[in-house]
């Protein structure tokens, strides 16, 4: 037991040391940042990727924004004007290069042996019969029809070529300016990668402030209702909480951006690193009530001495299977494994040191009324023929 009587004898060193680490892994998440453009995810050496940088030098780098206008029929008066008033404030920004849109498409014919080009909407039809005759040359000009404006005249669009060192923030929030300074009844449909990536940027950041709050509230409370005992809930809940804190401050340390996928770290940690740590409490606990004269450093090391084997074994396979994740193609993926495997190794050195350094510092607790009585309840008594089934017909277990 000599490893026992090492973690004992200097459990304050095993204690203050992983604080101090946690801490100054803390420091750099001040720098986190979000990287919500999903093409970064893919390197460039892609088929794909090359591809596109062989069109963009081509025809040049422009994420496009959609804006489709939806209503009963898109000639009326109301909505041929606000597409006017919409086409030319858009012009009008610095944020936008080009604009398509109904009023910005031509209508080019041939006359006297000369081409003529005109707009397709040279004034806004009055009358029904100037409606009609406006539907009618539109169906005719194959640059407008079914490009511009639907089929059934119930859609049209508005095209934006983002200028360039234009930040998504700033053309959403030029595009939701324009939008209420010309309201309109249509449904406005918003499109395009710029969309996309301040949602994903959204997504990111609300997932983060609820789903790993959820997802420790939760743990908290399966441990209490198993442990009963609020010591035996804080060093597993310490354990996650440290364990996400290096697996995070890993990022900004490599240089690395969050994304849609590397979020999943803390999840991965509230999952799995707080597994370790159950067993070493759920081990105390039922020391604790066969043996009421043992102190609990006498706990302590016979709860080591016994699970840090079958602990580690159980940590570097956990790891190993995490680190597959290396080989995947897309980077974020590959980030994800090796943060979220350093989470995991730092969680299972806490729980080979940490948390018996910690125990040998408490008081006992009392011991669990259900690890006292004779009388099993029904969890223990389906558990325990779990268990003897288990160990009496392993190979029916293996083949179910």
């Amino acid at each position: 037991m000599k490893y026992e009587h090492f973690i004992i004898k200097y459990r304050w060193w095993f204690i203050i040391v992983p604080i101090i680490i946690t801490v100054l892994a803390a420091i750099p998440l001040a720098k986190t940042k979000v990287n919500p453009d999903l093409e970064k995810y893919l390197p460039e050496n892609t088929p794909a990727m090359l591809a596109k940088a062989k069109t963009d030098s081509l025809f040049g780098n422009s994420d496009p924004v959609i804006l489709i206008f939806e209503t009963t029929d898109v000639l009326n008066t109301e909505t041929l004007t606000r597409l006017k008033n919409l086409s030319r404030a858009f012009h009008k920004a610095n944020e936008f290069d080009g604009v398509i849109s109904l009023y910005d498409t031509k209508s080019i014919k041939g006359a006297y042996g000369a081409m003529v080009v005109d707009p397709v909407i040279k004034r806004i039809p009055k009358t029904e019969i100037q409606r009609e005759q406006l539907r009618k040359e539109i169906r005719q000009n194959e640059l407008a029809y079914k490009l511009v404006v639907s089929e059934d005249f119930s859609k049209t669009v508005i095209i934006l070529k983002v200028a360039s060192g234009i930040t998504d923030e700033q053309v959403v929030h030029t595009i939701k300016r324009t939008l209420h300074e010309f309201p309109g009844s249509e449904t406005v449909y918003k499109g395009g990668t710029v969309y996309l990536r301040v949602q994903v940027n959204s997504d990111i950041s609300r997932d983060m402030l609820i789903l790993m709050p959820l997802g420790m509230l939760i743990m908290i409370l399966f441990l209490l209702l198993s442990f009963r005992e609020w010591k035996s809930v804080a060093l597993p809940f310490l354990v996650v909480a440290m364990s996400i804190v290096i697996s995070l401050g890993f990022f900004p340390l490599m240089g690395w951006e969050l994304s849609i996928i590397t979020i999943l770290a803390p999840i991965m940690m509230i999952a799995i690193a707080n597994n370790y740590g159950v067993h070493f409490i759920a081990r105390y606990q039922e020391l604790n009530a066969a043996n009421p004269q043992w102190s609990m450093k006498e706990i302590t090391k016979n709860v080591l001495y016994h699970l840090k084997k079958p602990v580690i074994i159980t940590g570097l396979t956990t790891i190993a299977g995490i680190l597959g994740l290396v080989v995947h193609i897309l980077l974020p993926a590959k980030r994800l494994g090796i943060a979220a495997s350093l989470g995991i190794a730092f969680a299972l050195l806490l729980s080979i040191s940490f948390i018996p350094a910690m125990m040998a510092t408490m008081k006992k607790g009392k011991a669990l009324k259900s690890l006292t009585q004779e009388k099993a309840g029904i969890i223990e008594k389906g558990l325990s023929r779990l268990a003897k089934l288990s160990t009496n017909r392993p190979i029916v277990i293996l083949f179910v």
